[in-house]
């Protein structure tokens, strides 16, 4: 029986691949325990070529090419082909920790989880630890929203086990080239999820890419990420919108948090990249005119909801800032 589907999207990573796959080879599973599910989402280096070697000494290693269709895309076709009863996705340029799967899966099987997150440790190029996220590890199983409530989450896809059956009868794929998928899928993971828990395991190392797109200032892709965000963001409002029936207070705060939370990044990212105070005003009319401007509820980023009601419940700030620090 495979227990657990690891799938590992690969494009352009030829530097750090084989530490990736090495990193689940040396767990502590058994052979048919699990698959390794590698999607070729049409790398032009030499990825493919350090797959195929490490594939003749490991047949759980399964790889599969496609025509270039973004991260979202390389997950939703490995979720497809899973056969694992959970499934975890895990980025080509981070890595496991030694032997924390096998006792990762028994905790999310032993107690049926849709959802089991899990910490992890973000790594920058000098291999020097930047961050530790910490989850709880009292063992309470919770309703998605409820827990998004009490102990909140990482936005991440790859801090966190899946039931297989969950995300397929829920049809809960990733949406396809977005920059921000995993906010907008774990949104509607959470929304659905019945049963889920946190375990203190710190299981995953995250490389962070000094060329990742959050540390990225090239015009085009911020300002396709300004597109993404806002696309995620008529997304998730029309499924608020069409919940409303099941609607009350407790599910309200739980949309409106997570739009809010976009909003202020919105903002947030235009004070980080030095835009002009005219682009402020443009971006608030934009959402004001599509009825997604979400700034009421609090959010659980300490930095950003000091922003939130600061500036975004008193956006004439805006204009002082920019005169304070000479952006205009």
């Amino acid at each position: 029986m495979i227990k657990l589907s690891i799938i590992i999207p690969v494009f352009n990573v030829e530097k750090y691949i084989k530490k990736c796959i090495d990193s689940v080879l040396t767990q502590d599973l058994k052979l048919k325990e699990y698959e390794i599910i590698i999607i070729d989402d049409g790398s032009p280096d030499k990825s493919v070529e350090i797959i195929k070697k490490l594939m003749k000494s490991n047949p759980q290693i399964k790889l599969i090419s496609q025509k270039n269709r973004g991260l979202g895309g390389a997950r939703n076709t490995g979720l497809r082909l899973a056969r694992g009863n959970y499934i975890l996705f895990l980025d080509s340029d981070d890595w496991y920790n030694p032997n924390v799967l096998k006792q990762l899966y028994n905790k999310g099987y032993k107690n049926s989880l849709d959802v089991l997150e899990f910490g992890a440790q973000g790594i920058n190029s000098d291999n020097k630890i930047i961050y530790t996220q910490n989850t709880s590890s009292n063992d309470e199983i919770l309703n998605g929203i409820r827990y998004y409530q009490k102990y909140h989450c990482m936005d991440s896809a790859c801090n966190k086990l899946y039931k297989r059956s969950f995300l397929i009868e829920n049809e809960l794929f990733f949406i396809e080239n977005l920059y921000i998928e995993d906010y907008e899928f774990n949104t509607r993971v959470f929304y659905k999820a019945k049963e889920v828990m946190a375990t203190d395991m710190i299981v995953a190392k995250f490389y962070q890419s000094p060329n990742s797109i959050t540390r990225n200032f090239d015009v085009i892709k911020q300002k396709k990420m300004q597109d993404d965000i806002i696309t995620v963001i008529k997304k998730i409002n029309t499924l608020y919108i069409q919940n409303k029936y099941k609607r009350s207070n407790f599910l309200s705060k739980y949309f409106e948090q997570r739009l809010g939370f976009l909003i202020v990044t919105l903002f947030y990212q235009l004070v980080k990249n030095k835009a002009p105070y005219n682009d402020f005003l443009l971006l608030k009319e934009r959402l004001v005119k599509d009825n997604i401007f979400f700034t009421e509820y609090s959010i659980f980023d300490n930095k950003k909801e000091w922003f939130r009601r600061v500036f975004l419940k008193n956006f004439s700030l805006f204009r002082i800032i920019h005169i304070l620090f000479k952006l205009i």
